[in-house]
């Protein structure tokens, strides 16, 4: 269906707005693809990485139901998805996995996904970020500058998966540049925040922080997450930080509190004690010896 293939193409191109209203409406091209031909498997693997969008954000209220309606969608969709798989069904899978821990069915999974489309930008992108999950921001940033020849514009997608390696190769400088030309965008991702953040507490320039604070917890206070705290960035950090990289995690943690952000549940609560406490199933988590209500 030549119309179910540009309702695609319309979705995709709204996702690289990466914001919670283009978000929205991809779905919603998607949904609109799928209904006209309803085999479309590329279509379900497009649904699944919007409602994917949604769990690695903020915006799950935008999505009317919740974050565990929106990971509902995303489990259904792949499914679906890889029934007949596509380049972009695979690289999903592929970031799926890493947040389940399960790094080498990751790479597995996004080299499938280039076997069919190696110069895709968006699985260059993806791939950078199992990289620079599992501790290799190098060459999280070498699959980055190969992405952009075949995508100047330089997404948002992109340019904050490079300030991500960049921070975790200890580029501080850079990494504040390019962060700043992801929040520049008008982007409401609270993360991007945290990422300049930390930079600016490792290069001791702390000046605008109050501001990036307050920042921070207008985007996520009415969402119902914590307000930003040095804490905060070990349990949640682009969506999960079970999947992450240890040294990673607690680097930008301590530019975090070199910042100046508030420490918030204090050394009583630190990230090995709740990392012990709680395990995951299929994305959701469950704390020991709790009951399900």
């Amino acid at each position: 269906s030549p119309l179910a293939y540009d309702a695609v193409l319309r979705g995709l191109d709204l996702l690289r707005s990466d914001n919670a209203d283009a978000t929205t409406e991809a779905i919603s091209a998607f949904e609109k693809a799928i209904e006209l031909d309803p085999d479309y498997s590329r279509a379900y693997a497009g649904l699944a990485a919007a409602h994917w969008r949604i769990v690695q954000s903020v915006w799950f209220l935008a999505a009317g139901g919740g974050f565990e309606r929106s990971w509902r969608e995303v489990l259904k969709n792949i499914d679906r998805a890889m029934e007949e798989p596509s380049a972009l069904a695979y690289s999903l899978k592929a970031q799926i996995l890493v947040e389940q821990g399960r790094h080498a069915e990751a790479f597995d999974e996004l080299d499938k996904a280039l076997a069919l489309s190696p110069n895709d930008p968006d699985i260059q992108v993806a791939k950078a970020k199992v990289l620079n999950a599992t501790g290799r921001a190098a060459e999280a940033e070498a699959a980055l500058r190969y992405a952009v020849r075949f995508d100047p514009l330089q997404t948002t997608r992109y340019l904050r998966e490079l300030g991500v390696a960049q921070l975790h190769q200890k580029k501080y400088r850079e990494a504040v540049t390019t962060m700043r030309r992801v929040i520049a965008r008008e982007n409401d991702s609270a993360p991007d925040i945290m990422t300049l953040v930390s930079a600016l507490g490792h290069l001791n320039e702390t000046d605008e922080v109050p501001a990036l604070i307050e920042k921070y917890n207008e985007i996520a206070v009415p969402s119902f997450y914590d307000p930003f705290t040095a804490q905060e960035s070990l349990l949640w950090w682009y969506g999960d930080m079970f999947g992450y990289d240890p040294e990673y995690r607690q680097h930008l943690y301590e530019g975090l509190v070199k910042a100046g952000v508030p420490e918030g549940a204090g050394s009583d609560l630190n990230w090995s004690t709740v990392r012990e406490l709680v395990s995951q199933s299929e994305g959701l988590y469950s704390v020991e010896d709790v009951r399900m209500i």
